[in-house]
């Protein structure tokens, strides 16, 4: 698996946000923050409105 060759870093959202922060800086972690919010408001408001 690729995350055993990182390190100190556990798979999951740590391993995208060092990945991102790796590449993007902080914007990269600050995006993933914004897009997870935005995933998780949209998927509510969609079960909402199908209850």
């Amino acid at each position: 698996m690729i995350v055993e060759n990182i390190p100190g870093v556990t798979y999951g959202i740590l391993w995208v946000q060092n990945a991102l922060g790796s590449v993007f800086g902080e914007f990269g972690v600050k995006a993933l923050a914004i897009v997870i919010t935005m995933f998780v408001f949209t998927s509510l408001m969609g079960y909402y409105y199908e209850a």
